[in-house]
């Protein structure tokens, strides 16, 4: 063993490496680099089971490691060669891919790659890398790595790869023999696993090709599933394994699930039934599940619209997860606070409610009532709880909950200067206890009230989105009557919302009580809008606000 050698023996990885890189900087990777370095490669090659070339083109990634994405264009760059000269090389990156050293990312004009966390690892430690093997593993198993697997920020093509790798190297498994027989093409294999997944996951039986959005992140072939799938021409419907969910309660949305059949026939082996038995136990009482929440169309006026659709992007989880990725990176906080406020009967509550099951997530909800205690020291107690539990079941859940402070007019009004007396002294300390967890929240938090007005400052500053809730005009209430009581025709439904300013919630007040009297009662068709008049004026007798001169009716 000659000098140099020895010296090799010596370094470490991540050594080796550097010492790669930097003489690799402009030197068009002549004979004279590959003689200098030819030691450094061979022990890299070595270490981790590679070729030459493997391991040349291994350190120069190496090089961009802290890059979400690496290219071609990248090495060649720093090399001092064109990008066309690397191309040769691609095979042994594949190599690399496959081993699982790298991973491919999405990009918009050119492949990218980046190394995997498991990699550096094993760098860390001097260690040599080997990929895990997954052959011979259970059924929940695969879904458990197919969960881990969308979870990652992969693109589509290495998503798949793994994926289809899970069901290649497990042919014991039930749900791979079915595939199998069925001759799916990749990406109709990868769809139907999809399905699997969120069934398996969520017990998930209106999937909507937004819910797919949020795992893949091809564009170009979501618009092309749902074309043959909105129009039944996809090969998963014509082989009965998905169909459309016509019970489906979503409004104007396509829904579709796993057919019974497929259901018994792919999933044989996983114990859906106690999944489904044991998840119903798993939700706290204080919590509300966003499969319990009733889908219902919500009216906003235009300015309330554009807010409200604004926090729903937010609230996406794929969108989600990458702005808190990014603000971290950028050493901001990545908790959210939004402050709903308005008239009673607008719509904050049921707003909240909405974005839970359209979103995913479920709702903790906040009972101040139980939070308030006789006792002194209790309540600081209680409202330092509050945010502890939060904490805690966000760990166990898939998607951060909504912390929702709803009617929330006392904990948020303006605290009391030079308090003497011992509830306000209690009032002000929890207050100062909200705001302090507010300044290091991590997650979704929602408050309503009816009073912002007396809000104190310090809360003012710290809701990031503030949505005021307007009384709808005109033309919401006319949808709200129409959504509600869908036998009305236009015309009574644009009357009655010129004539009376009610709020949603007393235009669903109405429609409930008429619903029971045209239970009890049968109402005539000719006597429906009497009927409702009628009930509108008994709605707004303590209301002076919610009537307009009379526009179409007999006074």
């Amino acid at each position: 063993m000659n000098e140099i050698d020895q010296i090799v023996e010596k370094m470490t990885q991540f050594e080796v490496i550097e010492s790669v890189v930097r003489n690799a900087q402009d030197s068009e990777l002549d004979a004279a680099f590959f003689k200098h370095v030819e030691p450094f490669l061979k022990k890299i090659a070595d270490r981790q089971n590679l070729t030459m070339n493997q391991a040349l083109m291994f350190c120069l990634m190496m090089n961009f490691c802290d890059k979400s994405t690496i290219t071609l264009g990248n090495l060649a760059s720093y090399v001092g060669l064109s990008t066309v000269h690397l191309l040769k090389n691609l095979n042994d990156i594949d190599e690399l891919v496959n081993r699982g050293f790298l991973k491919r990312t999405s990009r918009l004009h050119d492949e990218g790659y980046a190394i995997r966390r498991e990699v550096i690892t094993a760098l860390k430690q001097d260690k040599a890398y080997i990929s895990e093997s997954h052959r011979g593993i259970s059924c929940p198993k695969l879904f458990d790595l197919m969960g881990e697997i969308l979870s990652e920020e992969d693109d589509y093509d290495t998503q798949q790869e793994r994926v289809l790798g899970l069901l290649h190297e497990n042919p014991q498994l039930r749900i791979a023999q079915v595939i199998k027989g069925h001759q799916l093409n990749d990406d109709d294999t990868m769809l139907l696993m999809l399905f699997c997944q969120l069934y398996v996951d969520n017990d998930d039986d209106m999937v909507r090709l937004s819910d797919l959005d949020e795992l893949i992140d091809n564009r170009r072939l979501l618009r092309s599933w749902n074309r043959s799938l909105s129009r039944e021409q996809h090969v998963l419907q014509q082989k009965k394994l998905i169909e459309f969910n016509h019970l489906s309660p979503m409004i104007d949305t396509r829904c579709y699930r796993l057919t019974d059949e497929a259901k018994a026939d792919l999933l044989s082996e996983m114990d859906i039934c106690v999944k489904k038995k044991s998840k119903k136990k798993e939700l706290p009482k204080d919590f509300v599940g966003y499969k319990s929440v009733v889908a219902k169309q919500m009216f906003y006026t235009r300015d309330n619209q554009a807010q409200v659709d604004r926090l729903a992007q937010l609230l996406e989880e794929k969108k989600f997860r990458e702005v808190c990725r990014r603000m971290r990176q950028r050493g901001m906080r990545t908790g959210f606070a939004c402050l709903f406020y308005g008239a009673p009967g607008t719509g904050k509550t049921e707003t909240v409610m909405q974005l839970a099951r359209q979103m995913k997530r479920n709702v903790m909800v906040v009972d101040f009532a139980q939070i308030r205690s006789k006792w002194v020291g209790d309540s600081e107690k209680n409202i330092k709880g509050v945010f502890t539990r939060y904490r805690e079941m966000s760990t166990h859940m898939r998607r951060k909950p909504i912390l929702l402070f709803n009617e929330a007019d006392a904990v948020i009004n303006t605290r009391q200067e030079q308090a003497t007396r011992s509830v306000d002294k209690m009032e002000n300390t929890m207050q100062n206890i909200i705001l302090q967890e507010m300044e290091q929240f991590d997650g979704i938090m929602i408050a309503t009230t009816n009073l912002a007005q007396n809000m104190d400052p310090a809360f003012e500053r710290r809701f990031l989105y503030k949505i005021m809730f307007e009384r709808p005009d005109a033309s919401v209430r006319a949808n709200l009557w129409q959504e509600m009581i869908p036998e009305l025709g236009s015309d009574e439904c644009q009357a009655l919302g010129e004539q009376f300013d009610f709020s949603g919630g007393q235009i669903e007040n109405v429609a409930r009580k008429y619903a029971i009297d045209d239970i009890l009662n049968d109402i005539e068709p000719s006597n429906r809008l009497t009927e409702l008049i009628t009930l509108c004026r008994e709605e707004c007798l303590n209301d002076t606000q919610s009537t307009r001169t009379h526009v179409g009716f007999v006074a």
